[in-house]
């Protein structure tokens, strides 16, 4: 009996030892949960703060209830301070987000904003939690995603070698062009093929191939102007997308001057290259439909300049064949002015007494025809091509010498000539004329300088300047073609002119024109009050000469007077009517 009991207690106390056991394990895994969550608890407290991106808690009336550090630069940003802060200065976000908070809550969805803030992107993303009536705000750095977009970008709109836009970029511009109201004054396509390209690769490599791309590409955006498209189609081809509101001379004299800069050598690597370019020119809207029907036919007009080893060609065959004569002429021109072939007519000026007092010159192009080509004709075609200052030159040169010969001979008269705007801005027109005054001994008053009004309005202060430069020499200034410009009498005050030259358009039939008598009036009395002498031009008939005389009219000239002619016929003129005043 004792040993079974003892047995009993025996197995009784083991299995209380074990129920301990299991006991103690439970609440050792139970304390570890317990401190297992309270570390996860901590943990997520922690989580805001911990955020290296900005978290903030915002009510719906746009006060700030929470704000790790991660979010001062937005809170600074906004000027907005966190809770907490001393003395704060205020605790709501701007208006706008306040609006997007009370959007948000009100629609209970994620609303997502990209936000520039400094020089940092953010992804804004504001989650609604309309049980607390407040927001979570959570900002996401993309700045480094938005630099990869931009260069994406980049790459997709321009040529990574040279910098200018590319083929579809290009498109968009000209269908934009198209759409717009600008084509209805017309536009212009320009291509620009260089043709040896290959042999450059082949000489250079391909990277002092793209050396000469990028070498063009400057070249070409130093020519035009900053509002113009320039763009880089392929490995070597250009193009130019240009408003057209010049002349198809202008638009062709533009053309050939990006051709011959384009054309200069360039020392690549040591190497002298020189880039054979030709250009092919469409018009819009009538050269094409759309864009890539303009670009198409520019492309079609290069090969075809290639094929006939011309610099340039337009697409429609018409005006090749215009400008292709205008070429000639240019070209003829510019050989006349190497070669002197240029003459100089004269054409007499009288006092109210017919006394010879003065003579324009007036510049004559002779053909071996012996016709002769007027100013009328090629005057403009210089201005546009830049041959007019070396025109004014040569009048210059052979107007002093000319004038020397008249007084050697006994019959000193003044020589008017006539210079465009291109020579009264010249810095260097003062220096020329002192030199040929001194190389042919000629005393200053010999010689006179007629300008008109339109070619002082490019520049006035500077075109006012010039003039006084000339009246200190001693040369003589005329204000002609007086009226029918568009300066002020506040110009014509401060220019330093002796002289109004009456245009013909007042004088042409003039006493049966009251108006023009008033006019002609009103100028002839302005010009005496301001010390000026006023000539009358155009004078063609024996009426309109004995009206002018009786309204006060100094000098004239005219084809009753005398008509122009070679300078031999004027000193045979001079000796006839012995008028000329005898020599000082």
């Amino acid at each position: 009996m004792a040993w079974r009991n003892w047995f009993d207690i025996s197995r009784h106390v083991v299995n209380c030892s074990q129920a301990l056991q299991d006991i103690n394990q439970r609440l050792r895994q139970e304390i570890a949960e317990r401190r297992e969550a309270q570390a996860l608890v901590e943990s997520l407290a922690r989580f805001p703060e911990e955020n290296r991106q900005p978290v903030l808690r915002i009510d719906h009336r746009g006060e700030v209830l929470f704000a790790n550090s991660a979010a001062r630069p937005l809170l600074n940003h906004w000027h907005c301070d966190a809770p907490g802060d001393d003395a704060p200065r205020q605790l709501q976000v701007p208006l706008a987000w306040q609006t997007r908070i009370d959007s948000a809550l009100k629609s209970g969805e994620l609303v997502e904003e990209e936000y520039y803030l400094g020089q940092r992107w953010l992804l804004v993303t504001l989650t609604p939690l309309i049980d607390g009536n407040y927001v979570n705000l959570y900002g996401t750095d993309i700045t480094d995603r938005k630099a990869y977009e931009k260069a994406l970008e980049q790459r997709n709109r321009y040529d990574e070698l040279t910098g200018l836009i590319n083929r579809h970029v290009l498109y968009d511009r000209v269908d934009q062009v198209y759409l717009s109201a600008n084509n209805q004054r017309g536009f212009a396509l320009i291509v620009l093929d260089l043709e040896n390209f290959r042999l450059v690769n082949s000489l250079l490599g391909h990277q002092g191939g793209d050396q000469v791309l990028v070498a063009l590409a400057v070249r070409l955006r130093q020519q035009v102007d900053k509002a113009v498209t320039l763009a880089r189609l392929d490995g070597d081809t250009f193009a130019v997308l240009l408003p057209f509101k010049v002349s198809l001379s202008l638009l062709a004299t533009s053309v050939e001057g990006w051709l011959s800069e384009l054309g200069k050598p360039l020392d690549i690597d040591g190497e002298r290259i020189e880039c054979q370019m030709a250009a092919g020119i469409a018009l819009g809207p009538q050269d094409g439909e759309d864009a890539r029907e303009l670009l198409r036919h520019a492309h079609l007009a290069a090969h075809r300049a290639r094929q006939s080893q011309q610099r340039y060609h337009f697409f429609v065959n018409e005006l090749n064949t215009h400008l292709h004569r205008r070429h000639q002429r240019l070209t003829a021109l510019k050989d006349a002015i190497h070669n002197d072939v240029l003459l100089m007519h004269y054409q007499l000026q009288f006092d109210a007494f017919g006394v010879a007092v003065g003579a324009e010159a007036l510049i004559r192009w002779p053909q071996p025809d012996g016709s002769m080509v007027s100013p009328g004709e090629f005057i403009p075609l210089a201005e546009e091509s830049g041959l007019i200052v070396p025109i004014g030159r040569l009048a210059l040169t052979h107007a002093c010498a000319q004038a020397a010969k008249w007084r050697q001979s006994g019959y000193p008269l003044r020589v008017a000539v006539n210079l465009g705007a291109e020579h009264i801005h010249d810095p260097e027109l003062p220096e020329l004329i002192e030199e040929l005054l001194a190389r042919y001994q000629l005393p200053a008053r010999d010689l006179e300088i007629e300008v008109t009004e339109s070619s002082l309005m490019k520049n006035i202060s500077q075109g006012r300047q010039q003039l006084q430069r000339l009246r200190e020499i001693g040369i003589e200034i005329a204000l002609d073609d007086f009226g029918t410009g568009h300066t002020s009498l506040a110009y014509l005050r401060d220019l330093p002119a002796q002289r109004l030259k009456l245009d013909r358009e007042f004088i042409t039939d003039l006493p049966h024109q009251s108006n023009n008598q008033a006019i002609c009036r009103a100028v002839i009395t302005l010009g005496h009050a301001m010390g000026m002498t006023v000539l009358a031009e155009g004078v063609e008939r024996e009426d309109e000469y004995a009206l002018l005389k009786a309204l006060g009219v100094d000098e004239f000239q005219g084809f009753l007077l005398a008509r122009p002619m070679p300078s031999s016929q004027v000193g045979e003129c001079l000796k006839a009517v012995s008028s000329a005043p005898p020599v000082e």
